[in-house]
């Protein structure tokens, strides 16, 4: 194999650069990078699309099947070699070139499918990548501020004034590309290939048909499509450069001369004459340096050169002549030498552009996107349908006869240089329009007829004719530039921009029909938007006549509500002859009219409220209601409806419940007419209704039905769509999150209405014909959107409030009839119904979710939003429903003879049987797999977040979790529903998308979108966002409908996370949603392993991005060499803390998931090289890249060394909890690696952890390092270092938070409130307080008071402010507490995986020194702790140190020991206990690790280093005075039972370590403080709860532990005699005497096997009270010795009182260690008490017969075997055994022997 760099190849790279220009915005210092970056890839621009041509010599070494890939040599196949050269044929592109291409294409096809269609669209999407880049440049050179922009700006000014190819400017490079694209076009339209016998073939370079015509075919469709839209992308980029920089004046020319050949038929003609116009816009021409010479080459050009299409020129020359009026520009013209001339030509220009009508051209061609059924008419082509296209006949200069087609993202511009060239004309050519308005009157001869008129009211029709109507079609144009544009048109009311104000005030003098109709037309365009609105209203007031209406002006309110008034009298007259249709022009301009009417009353609130009054000058509420149901066109009565839409409508105008309150009066006037419904009479006679007559609407149906067109069923179901109210983000906001009950007046039946447009309307869309494809869309959307509304509304706050009382209190719901009638009458709950009830509606709603559009109009896609938000919403309302509104009715419904629901004197339909939308979904299976493909619905983002959420609810529901009662389906399936909803992974995994689900969950995931939070997204987390600060939707005043916002609440792609997450849980069963998009295979009964193949590619990619998204900052791929610079290689967690967070834990979920576990850590071991790779990036501090100085959430880390860290509150908690998954997932990595003994992955992990050597470990080299790596054997103290990592990871959670939000609220208003009452918990289990209950029960309180002044009002909500603000601070740092926790915990977890099961791998002395440092290191830092949670957490890891270096221990002379450290230990563990602020927890903990500390110094060799540390340990104990004692002392007294175990543990080992060293001063000490009488005192007390444990199995078991606890205090006492008395003094005999534990009844061992293991476990406890107790006694007795006969007469009165106890054990039969030892202690103080003298005398009289008895008939029991005892129990295996049972039945026998000799003196 061969290497030749000068062979041409192709490589993949413009992904990269993209990806690389797109993350620069994000980064404040990425500009200085980008430049380098650009100026890198500067020939990539300038040679755009160049590609090395093809070559004979290329041809002859493929042909020959030797290809040079990547400059590398191959030798291929002839099939691989075949399609080389098709592909080069095809492409234009060099062979070795089309090897390369196809070699990638083959690694990118699936099985099965087309190598040379992948290579195509490779091939193609580099490119479009390529102008991406460039449109990406132009973006941010246009759109954004800052360095960035000036980078991107510097760029492209560099390439304008570069030369290529022939010292051509870049500009015409671009334009030589556009036009051999376009040939290409051509050709391919022509001859269906590029490589056609008409092109010119080179020699040696004959052209190869491979594979045949289909797939030429296949290649030149791709190519077709794809060339289009590069065309298109081309047009684009020379726009935006036009708009940027003055293009060189043969450039212009040059496009220019495009557009003298261009064809109407060509998409690109409207792209092109738009960059013409921007060319010639003289604020683009401001920098030309030789104006007098440019306008000289362009107008000869003009002048003297025509056009093949006029009107296209027309536009040109209009511009130019515009240009020409610019004052600036008309100062250079006489620098031209040809001023008159050129002025002369101006004026002749300009004549003959209006005649061809240029103004028409610009309204209906270019502005087609704006006119009236544009969005509708989606089966429009080149050539209008209307047309007769018969091939030579048609006229290609006409436009009216052609369709152009203009992207929507392109639009806007268009809209922009249109409204340039129309405000300009206005401004210098107002002339022109004048002299077009004096033509027009001149042609015609209006007059205002009197109203007595019947022909006409408005206008004289007989005199409205006229041929042209060229000031009608400017109107008509300045209404579509300005139509939907909210307040862009208030240019024109105000006297900033006199030219265009004049020109308004000019128009009232218009009196031609058409042009009048124009003119309504225009300023109904410009009345869009609050601040138009209200300057429509004045000046239509203005022309109003109040004292008679008629006599107004026609620009005015009055006229045209005259002429609507007279219309409706001769409607009404039955007597006249009534005219039938009204004069069409005078119903043009009513529409229009009406339409202004409708814009001025949807934008204000004035107009709203002076329009419904019925009081109104001009009747208008009366008039409308009266019109709409005069037999009129259907076009006019839909404008009517329109208008009372506006008025019901609850944004806009309709704010602050104005639109709601006339929305319920609207309800009632339908009511009371026939116009939707059929109306219903009561019949008092048998209390059922009478229809009146067939409503009017049902036979205009008819008519529209007939047409085809359907305006006022569209305007209908508007009307009822506005009058069903939802309820805002900013009215939630703004009424404190208070519910909003009833949509509709209370009592109204919506139901009629419902089945109206559910049942008459949507469910018969399909079958209907339509003139326009896409009216079934718009019906549709607008039924949707009714039937959206009513779910929306259905507000089940109450009713879920209702059921969390209830399941707190575990009652059952109450809800009153009232309140269910409210429920029941609103449109939700028929919507709701219609739906559960699995009908038609259903259907229909999955249907449109299944149908596939190529390119879906805007209806079409909202058709599909809607449906899924309706489904959304019932899922989120179901459960309210189902549990309280279905029982309810149940329960208050009445009999009746009917089938019909009657609650209280209302009767409703019968209830259908309903079912849970979950069975509903799993009954149409084929819709949850559609809802996978949509996840990956990128172009239509809200699509994929509803259809990711809807996914999630499906995955986690249960079918079967409600009781529908009487409600339910009776039908066979139902079980089977029921396991079909734990299988919807498996529905998807069959499906044939399943590779394109999860590749599409995939992609969605690795869009990297910028993770950025306001206070808009309170949403997400309402108890931690201050939402009272949400500006942009408290600054919403009028409610305008928003569109959807990447929010992190409405981020996709945290959604699949989520989505991920809820079914990664260990209690979700197998298989889940989580399983099925990470690849693990759900067709084996068991889990296999995770492994990387080239056949399950598709099935990984999901599990593959979430990988890379966690590899980012780690690890640079060379394919993302180029992305260096631009993002510094900051870590996920840097760059987006949220997503990491969930990401991480998601990790950790399938790592801890039993099923999912092993081959879940094995491959992201192997694979990935994951947890080495992740903790050797996690940096050390927490505080590092968190430093944040504008965030909106901030607040202050306050750390341990003092210094300051201002940062992000959400940064915060999400690196917490990440870094807390990340060694939670590291610990069950060690875990695994060492059950398994892969010796060296366990050191390599360790070494990371508490060494920094990396040197001698290759990532790559994972799975075969096999040799012992032990990174130990070092030095002593060479530890210091390297363990720094997992210290200083606990040292930076040693920090104090303090909150930007925090305040001290003073409360006077409110003092009543208790938050403690208003709580919740979150995912981590963090307590926090409930926001929004807390909001709306201060605002509730607000809106009751009284208030004396305004100055008051304002104090109670500044300190309702004050109260949440400082509850969302406390939340803030509960979070903060909590998530330092979480941190603690999971580092717990690696010490104890690393002690427990990872530390067996390393030698012992190294091992032992790891020990030593940390304990060392711990202690050290200890002392600066100031957080109970982390302070408790070291101090257990200290414990756990301390237990390992005891378990490790091997006994040697205590001068090897590290003397330095083990005082330093021991004072550290002394210190913490003495702490002020500590809690008990961790006092706990030192308590129990002084025991273990000394039990490892006592048990070693005493030299005299081991005297030394004892004295300088007892040294430390008494140095400190009685301070240390009284705490552990207090401790041991007053703290929760778990604690005083290890409180009497800490006494007892400082104890017994003092006297050792013949130091009393801890047992004086105790005598001192009456510790010694509280502890005997204390038995006594404990004795109920002792013998309790004695009787019941689940007792607990800490007053056992504290028993022995405190025996092991007074057993060191009474070791002497001192103590000894004390005891007996302190009545130590009496109180044992009086514990009725002692004497508790027991089985004998021989009977227990008879019963459960329970008695067994109650025998031990026993023994463990009974023991000590039995030892303490006979330590005393052997102490005062047997001549003290006071201390015997007590001993004996306890051996009287517990004599039961003691012949119990004398008389028990079994043998076992236990029992021999109880004997012994028995017969020991039996043996002393009888050393009295006169102890045998009267023993009946004394009551200890009994005793005696005993004593003395006592024999030791035998072994059946013939065996000595200690050999039986030892069973001849343990001699240290043998020997202790050896001892013990040699002290009995001498006990029995010495108490036999006392009984004979």
């Amino acid at each position: 194999m061969t290497t030749t760099h000068h062979i041409p190849t192709w490589r993949q790279e413009n992904q990269n650069l993209l990806d690389a220009i797109c993350q620069a915005p994000a980064s404040s210092s990425a500009a200085e990078s980008l430049l380098l970056l650009l100026q890198t890839h500067k020939d990539r621009f300038l040679n755009l699309f160049d590609t090395e041509p093809k070559n004979a010599t290329h041809r002859a070494n493929v042909q020959s099947k030797k290809v040079y890939i990547n400059q590398e040599e191959f030798v291929v196949s002839t099939d691989f070699a075949e399609k080389c050269l098709f592909l080069s044929d095809q492409l234009g592109i060099n062979e070795h070139a089309a090897a390369a291409l196809l070699m990638a294409a083959n690694s990118k096809t699936p099985k099965g499918g087309n190598a040379i269609d992948t290579a195509v669209v490779l091939y193609y999407t580099e490119r479009g990548y390529l102008l991406a880049c460039l449109q990406a440049i132009l973006k941010y050179a246009k759109c954004i501020t800052g360095n960035v922009k000036t980078t991107c700006t510097l760029f492209l000014q560099e390439l304008i004034q570069s030369k290529v190819h022939n010292n051509k400017s870049f500009i015409r490079h671009l334009l030589d590309t556009l036009s051999s694209t376009s040939k290409k076009v051509t050709t391919l339209m022509s001859h269906g290939s590029t490589s056609t016998p008409t092109t010119a073939t080179p020699p040696g370079l004959a052209i190869i048909n491979t594979e045949g015509s289909k797939l030429e075919i296949s290649v030149s469709g791709l190519q077709m499509e794809r060339l289009s839209d590069e065309r298109l992308f081309l047009v684009q980029i020379l726009y935006h450069l036009a708009t940027l920089f003055c293009f060189e004046t043969d450039d212009k020319i040059e496009i220019l001369k495009m557009l003298e050949d261009a064809d109407l038929t060509d998409p690109a003609t409207a792209y092109m004459i738009i960059v013409m116009i921007a060319t010639l816009n003289s604020n683009n021409n401001s920098s030309n340096s030789n104006i007098p010479e440019f306008i000289s080459q362009v107008h000869e050009r003009i002048m003297t050169h025509g056009s093949k299409v006029p009107v296209v020129k027309a536009v040109i020359v209009l511009q130019w002549v515009l240009y020409l009026s610019n004052p600036e520009i008309s100062r250079s013209i006489n620098l031209t030498g040809n001023k008159d001339v050129i002025n002369k030509d101006v004026k002749q220009l300009l004549d003959q552009s209006i005649h061809l009508n240029v103004f028409g051209f610009m309204n209906e061609f270019l502005l087609y996107f704006q006119q009236k059924n544009a969005s509708i008419d989606t089966e429009r082509g080149i050539i209008k349908s209307s047309v007769n296209s018969a091939g030579s006949n048609l006229d290609r200069t006409d436009y009216r006869l052609f369709n152009s087609f203009i992207r929507s993202d392109f639009q806007p511009f268009v809209l922009y240089e249109l409204e340039q060239m129309a405000t300009t004309f206005i401004t210098h050519r107002f002339s022109v329009l004048q002299q077009l308005k004096y033509v027009e009157e001149d042609s015609n001869t209006p007059s205002q007829s009197p109203l007595s008129s019947s022909a006409s009211v408005l206008l004289d029709t007989a005199m409205t004719e006229t041929t042209t109507h060229r000031l009608a079609d400017f109107y008509t144009l300045l209404a579509s530039i300005y139509r939907d544009q909210r307040n862009n048109g208030i240019k024109y009311w105000t006297r900033e921009h006199a030219a265009l104000n004049h020109f308004l005030r000019w128009t009232l003098d218009i009196k031609v029909a058409a042009t009048v109709c124009a003119a309504f037309d225009f300023l109904g365009s410009i009345t869009t938007g609050d601040q138009c609105a209200i300057e429509m209203l004045k000046f239509f007031d203005a022309g109003t006549v109040n004292s008679n209406i008629s006599s107004s002006s026609l620009f005015s309110w009055g006229k045209p509500f005259a002429g609507l008034q007279f219309y409706v009298d001769q409607y009404n007259d039955k007597t006249g002859d009534l005219p039938l249709v009204l004069p069409q022009m005078e119903e043009s301009i009513l529409i229009k009219f009406l339409f202004i009417l409708q814009q001025t009353i949807q934008y204000s609130a004035e107009a709203r409220r002076a329009f419904w009054d019925e009081r109104a000058v001009v009747n208008s509420r009366t008039i409308l209601l009266d019109f709409s149901n005069c037999p009129t066109s259907t076009t006019l009565r839909a404008s009517v409806f329109d208008v009372f839409a506006a008025f019901c409508s609850p944004w806009g105008g309709g704010v602050e419940g104005l639109g709601r309150e006339i929305s319920h009066q609207m309800w009632k006037l339908l009511e009371q007419n026939d116009t939707i419904v059929t109306k219903y009479t009561p019949n008092n006679t048998n209390k059922q209704y009478i229809i009146d007559q067939t409503p009017r609407f049902v036979r205009d149906i008819e008519l529209e039905k007939r047409n085809h067109i359907f305006t006022e069923t569209l305007s209908i179901i508007s009307l009822l769509g506005s009058a069903i109210h939802t309820q805002s983000r900013r009215d939630a906001l703004v009424s404190g999150f208070q519910a909003t009950l009833g949509s509709v007046p209370p009592g109204f039946l919506t139901s009629p209405y419902i089945g109206f447009v559910v049942d008459t309307i949507f469910l018969g869309l399909s079958d209907r014909k339509y003139t326009y494809a896409g009216g079934q869309w718009q019906l549709a959307e607008a039924c949707l959107f009714v039937m959206e509304n009513s779910v929306m509304a259905f507000d089940v706050q109450p009713l879920e409030e209702i059921l969390r009382e209830c399941h707190k209190l575990q009652a059952s719901t109450s809800l009153d009839e009232k309140v269910l009638l409210i429920y029941m009458t609103q449109p939700g709950f028929d919507v709701l119904v219609r739906i559960l009830s699995g009908g038609r509606l259903i259907n229909e709603l999955f249907r449109i979710i299944l149908t596939k559009w190529d390119e879906p109009t805007i209806d079409q896609q909202r058709c599909r939003v809607r449906c899924l938000r309706i489904l959304s919403r019932v899922f989120e309302i179901e459960d309210a429903f189902y549990s309280v509104l279905l029982p309810k009715i149940t329960e208050l419904s009445k009999n009746t003879t009917t089938s019909e629901v009657q609650i209280g004197d209302v009767c409703f339909p019968p209830l259908p049987s309903v079912v849970s939308l979950s069975q509903l979904f799993l009954f149409h299976t084929d819709v949850i797999t559609e809802l996978g493909v949509l996840v990956n619905k990128t172009d239509e983002e809200e699509v994929c977040l509803l259809s990711t959420r809807l996914l999630q609810r499906l995955s986690t529901d249960m079918a079967d979790k409600y009781d529908f009662g009487a409600f339910s389906h009776a039908t066979p399936s139902a079980s089977t529903v029921t396991g079909l909803a734990k299988n919807i992974a498996t529905v998807m995994n069959t499906s044939v998308y399943a590779e394109n689900i999860i590749s599409g969950a995939g992609e969605l995931l690795s869009i990297d979108t910028p993770e950025t939070m306001t206070y808009n997204d309170y949403d997400y987390d309402i108890n931690n966002i201050p939402f009272w600060r949400a500006q942009e939707t408290l600054d919403n005043i009028y409610e305008y409908e928003e569109e959807f916002n990447l929010r992190l609440n409405t981020s996709p792609r945290l959604a699949i996370l989520d989505l991920l997450l809820e079914n990664a849980g260990s209690d979700k069963p197998f298989p889940t949603m989580t399983e099925f998009l990470l690849g693990y295979d759900l067709k084996r009964t068991r889990m296999t392993n995770l492994m990387n193949t080239d056949t399950n590619r598709a099935r990984m990619s999901c599990l593959h991005t979430l990988s890379n998204l966690l590899r980012q900052g780690i690890q640079q791929d060379d394919d993302d060499a180029m992305m260096e610079d631009i993002n510094k290689s900051m870590l996920l967690i840097d760059t987006h803390p949220i997503l990491a967070e969930k990401c991480y834990k998601l990790i950790y979920q399938l790592c801890s998931k039993r099923a999912l576990s092993t081959q879940t850590i094995r491959y992201l071991r192997y694979q990935e090289d994951f947890f080495y790779q992740q903790l050797n990036s996690m940096s050390i501090r927490l505080e590092y890249q968190l430093e944040s100085d504008d965030s909106l959430f901030g607040g202050k880390m306050v750390c341990a060394d003092g210094s300051v860290v201002p940062t992000d509150f959400f940064r915060l908690r999400s690196k917490l909890h990440q870094r807390a998954f990340l060694l939670e997932s590291i610990a069950l990595e060690l875990r695994s690696t060492a059950n398994s003994q892969q010796k060296s992955l366990v050191n390599r992990m360790l070494e990371l952890l508490y060494g920094h050597d990396l040197k001698n470990f290759d990532r790559g080299d994972v799975m075969e390092t096999d040799a012992p790596v032990n990174i130990f054997l070092r030095p002593q103290g060479s530890f210091e270092q390297p363990l720094v990592r997992m210290l200083e990871f606990v040292d930076s959670l040693n920090f104090r938070w303090y909150d930007d939000l925090a305040v001290s609220p003073k409360l006077k208003y409110f003092t009543g409130l208790k938050p403690e009452n208003y709580t919740v918990k979150n995912q981590y289990d963090c307590e926090m307080y409930d926001i929004k209950t807390i909001y709306k029960i201060l605002n509730q309180e607000r809106l009751k008071k009284v208030y004396v002044s305004d100055d008051e009002r304002i104090l109670v909500e500044e300190e309702v402010a004050q109260i949440i603000s400082h509850l969302v601070a406390l939340n803030h740092t509960n979070e903060i507490r909590a998530g330092k926790r979480h941190c603690m915990t999971a580092w717990k977890q690696v010490i104890h995986v690393t002690l427990i099961e990872c530390f067996d791998y390393i030698a012992h002395e190294t091992r032992e020194r790891i020990l030593f440092e940390l304990l060392a290191m711990l202690i050290t830092k200890i002392s600066s702790v100031h957080e109970d949670e982390v302070l408790s957490d070291i101090s257990y890891v200290i414990l756990s140190l301390l237990n390992r270096l005891k378990k490790d221990m091997k006994s040697r002379p205590a001068s090897q020991l590290p003397t330095g450290q083990l005082k330093a230990i021991f004072s550290g563990i002394l210190d913490c206990i003495q702490r002020k602020d500590s809690d008990i927890y961790s006092r706990g903990d030192m308590y129990t690790a002084i025991n273990v500390f000394l039990l490892f110094i006592d048990s070693h060799i005493k030299d005299d280093a081991h005297k030394e540390i004892e004295q300088y340990l007892m040294d430390q104990v008494t140095s400190r005075g009685g301070e240390l004692l009284d705490a552990i002392c207090s401790d041991a007294i007053n703290v929760l039972n778990v604690w005083k175990t290890t409180a009497f543990i800490a006494l007892d080992a400082l104890n017994t370590m003092a006297l050792k060293l013949n130091n009393n001063s801890v047992q004086q000490f105790l005598i001192e403080k009456n510790f010694l009488q509280y502890t005997i005192e204390t038995i006594r007390n404990d004795d109920s709860v002792l013998s309790t444990l004695l009787e019941q199995i689940d007792a607990p078991l800490q007053p056992l532990y504290i028993f022995e606890a405190k025996m092991s205090i007074l057993l060191k006492l009474a070791t002497n005699a001192n103590g000894a008395q004390l005891l007996v003094d302190n009545r130590i005999f009496e109180v044992l005497g009086h514990c009725h534990f002692i004497r508790a009844q027991q089985q004998d061992l021989t009977t227990i096997q008879l019963y459960s293991d329970s008695s067994s476990e109650l025998m031990n406890r026993y023994n463990q009270l009974l023991i000590p107790t039995l030892k303490l006694i006979s330590a005393i007795l052997i102490c005062l010795g047997s001549m003290n006969d006071t201390v015997l007469s007590r001993a004996e009165e306890w051996a009287r009182r517990q004599q039961t106890a003691l012949v119990n054990v004398l008389k028990e039969k079994t043998t076992t260690i236990t029992s021999l030892e109880k004997l012994k202690l028995v017969t020991t103080i039996v043996f002393l008490i009888s050393c009295r003298k006169g102890y045998l005398k009267d023993l009946d009289k004394r009551g200890i017969n009994q005793l005696h008895n005993a004593m003395t008939q006592l024999v030791l029991p035998s072994n059946s075997k013939g065996q000595t005892i200690p050999t039986a129990l030892a069973g001849g295996q343990n001699s240290s055994l043998e020997k202790r049972t050896t001892n013990t039945i040699s002290s009995i026998k001498r006990n029995i022997e010495a108490y036999s000799s006392q009984r004979m003196i």
